[in-house]
């Protein structure tokens, strides 16, 4: 033994449920700390008066972000707090706010 505390099994709820679906809006108002899907979608309509294309790079980024933490099995209540998406959304504002965007720029994003 190393000492290590044993994994905890937590049972993760099977199929779709509607917390998921806005999960990505949760995770772009983490970008602001608020645990709100409505803040997310405040945020997302914000970025997206200011520049179109980076709202569509964010949503992209987060919608991938998220699907990616339900694929690997991470712990549904830290997805549906939105701790997998807010990083995502950043990654996929910047990528465009640097790059002139182009089709690469979204594979980058989607990658």
């Amino acid at each position: 033994m190393d000492g290590s505390p044993a994994p905890v099994d937590r049972p993760q709820s099977v199929g779709v449920q509607p917390q998921d679906l806005v999960s990505p809006l949760t995770g772009l108002g983490q970008i602001m700390f608020q645990d709100s899907p409505s803040t997310g979608a405040f945020f997302l309509a914000g970025i997206a008066i200011a520049s179109p294309l980076m709202a569509a790079g964010a949503a992209l980024a987060v919608v991938v972000g998220t699907l990616v933490a339900y694929l690997l099995r991470y712990d549904r209540s830290d997805i549906r707090d939105g701790l997998y998406g807010f990083n995502a959304g950043l990654v996929g504002i910047a990528l465009l706010f640097n790059y002139e965007p182009q089709g690469l720029i979204f594979v980058l994003i989607i990658v």
